[in-house]
């Protein structure tokens, strides 16, 4: 298998993360195992712990055995629990693969030209990148469910034959969905809502979500087309400061539970501004009780950037 340097990352940190931890000192492991039994090339865990060590998840270093030996640092940690909150966003995951799915057929239909054949299935791009995410691989039995969804949504056409469902056999994309991968990239949420205009205002009663935004009552923004990176941005440097704010237990808690949130509110298909403000308050709210210049930081830079970036101002 070819390395890939985010996928096979986050495996290993993973297996880094499920090592026995001693009760006492720090402990390197040599991860020669993990790389043979992902039957990556020669070379691939130097390659893999570098990767990682540039961005600080890990600490490596070389003993006699001239391999590379790691451990996962805190800030590793946080990233891997910030993953591992993403994968139970199935709703996200499912709009991912749709997108990776159309935009591999149009590449397929760059190389071929309009008139080439059609690929046979979807087993091309099974074994293709895109077909990997967070560490993890999606199924078949996911890509059939988004090939029919694609196919009910007049996005992609194939052959219909009663053993294997719809948009499996010889899929191609039909002028929808090319529309859909040159307009929206091939975001099919983006391209199905698009007559929405931007904004839907939807009242809600008796709030009982995990944050409270006022009052028991209130008026939720929906809002597509919004840029969310700033906000992706804070909600990442929190879960990877949390372990170094010195906050008590409880706090570094229910502040990485208000950061998973925040994740999760970002990647829904049409983000609530007001959730988010709410949810980004509650956050900074909680780095002023950690009082260190790191999270006064976070509060006033990313926080703020934050703010502006759902508000306008």
């Amino acid at each position: 298998m070819d390395l890939d340097l985010e996928y096979h990352g986050t495996r290993l940190l993973e297996w880094l993360y499920d090592q026995p931890q001693p009760q006492q000192g720090v402990t390197y492991f040599d991860f020669t195992e993990f790389t043979i039994a992902e039957e990556l090339p020669e070379g691939s865990d130097l390659a893999l712990a570098e990767h990682l060590q540039a961005q600080e998840l890990v600490r490596a270093i070389r003993p006699l055995t001239d391999r590379p030996a790691a451990r996962i640092t805190a800030a590793g940690i946080a990233h891997l629990q910030g993953i591992q909150a993403r994968r139970r966003d199935p709703a996200s995951l499912a709009r991912t693969l749709q997108q990776r799915m159309l935009q591999w057929l149009y590449r397929h239909e760059q190389a071929a030209g309009m008139d080439g054949m059609a690929p046979p299935d979807w087993t091309g791009f099974l074994g293709s990148d895109g077909a990997r995410i967070l560490g993890e691989q999606f199924s078949r039995a996911e890509v059939e469910q988004a090939a029919s969804y694609l196919s009910n949504r007049n996005l992609i056409t194939a052959f219909s034959i009663d053993q294997v469902g719809p948009g499996w056999v010889r899929p191609r994309l039909t002028d929808e969905g090319r529309d859909c991968v040159l307009e929206f990239s091939g975001s099919t949420s983006d391209y199905l809502n698009r007559r929405n205009g931007g904004s839907v205002n939807t009242y809600i009663g008796n709030n009982s979500g995990n944050v409270a935004v006022g009052s028991e009552n209130f008026t939720q923004n929906v809002t597509t087309g919004l840029d969310t990176t700033k906000v992706l941005d804070f909600a990442a440097a929190v879960s990877q400061a949390l372990p170094v704010l010195g906050l008590a237990h409880d706090q570094q808690s229910e502040l990485g539970d208000y950061a998973v949130e925040l994740q999760a509110a970002v990647g829904a298909s049409q983000p609530d501004k007001g959730k988010l403000r709410a949810l980004i308050d509650a956050i900074m709210t909680g780095l002023t009780k950690a009082a260190t210049p790191l999270a006064t930081g976070i509060a006033t830079g990313l926080g703020n950037d934050a703010i502006r970036a759902i508000t306008g101002h």
